[in-house]
Order: C-alpha cells, then structure tokens, then sequence
C-alpha cells in the first residue's frame, strides 16, 4: 500500500532496504518472503527487481544509508517507515534487531517516536482488520 508513490529509484531502493531488513534477524520467513512478493507486483519494478525479490539478495556492501538518502521527502521516507512495520509484524511480532534498524530508519530520516508509533499503530489496525475479513469469509 502506497509504493505505488515512489519513483523509480526509491521503488529499487525501498526493494533493496526490504531484503536486508527481513534478513537482519537471521531468519527469513516464509510471510516475508510472501509480503515481499506482493508488495514488488504493487511497485511493478522492472525485471531486475524481480529478480533481486527472487532471489533475496542482500548486498553486504550497500549501504542502509545510502538506501536510505534515496528519499528525500517526507511523504516517501513515511512510506518507507510504514513499509517496514508491515514487514515485521508480517510474522505478528517485532524482533529485536528488527526494532534496531527501524529505529536507524526513523534517525535518519528524522522521524519523531510519536509519529512513528502513529504508523505503527495504524499498520496493527490495518492487520486487525485483515484478520476480521478473513474470519468474515470462512
């Protein structure tokens, strides 16, 4: 939801941030994996994107950083915040190290905790709800 905003370049980037963020607690799970899938169709990046997303490359030498300098306004560095809680609660809880680096996030783009936990927040209600339809339909 709302990748479809990014630019080119952020959308590659935002991929390229997402692998290692699912990777940084060691253990890539099969709902990460999953998100991940959707949200790249929802970005429609090119073909070399898809196939990073496939293959879950996580680069060691690219910088979070330098991922991160990609976006350069407010609206698309939210994005990326909001992006990131959804990922980690793709499993129903946040990790450890998980929280580390979506506090590195929330540094460097100069994120308040309060508008922070406004995402989040809303990223729960949003999983809350998704889990209510899903009782609707059975």
């Amino acid at each position: 939801m709302f990748l479809s905003a990014l630019n080119l370049e952020q959308k590659e980037s935002f991929l390229k941030l997402a692998i290692k963020f699912i990777s940084v607690d060691n253990e890539i799970k099969q709902s990460e994996k999953d998100l991940l899938e959707i949200m790249a169709l929802e970005m429609t990046v090119d073909e070399k994107s898809l196939n990073l997303r496939k293959t879950l490359n996580n680069n060691p030498e690219e910088d979070v950083n330098t991922l991160l300098n990609v976006f350069k306004d407010k609206d698309s560095q939210q994005i990326v915040l909001m992006q990131l809680y959804i990922i980690a609660y793709a499993d129903n809880k946040l990790a450890y190290e998980e929280n580390n680096f979506i506090h590195l996030v929330m540094e460097h783009f100069e994120i308040s905790e309060q508008k922070a936990n406004k995402l989040k927040n809303w990223v729960n209600k949003q999983g809350d709800l998704i889990s209510e339809i899903m009782q609707i339909w059975d």
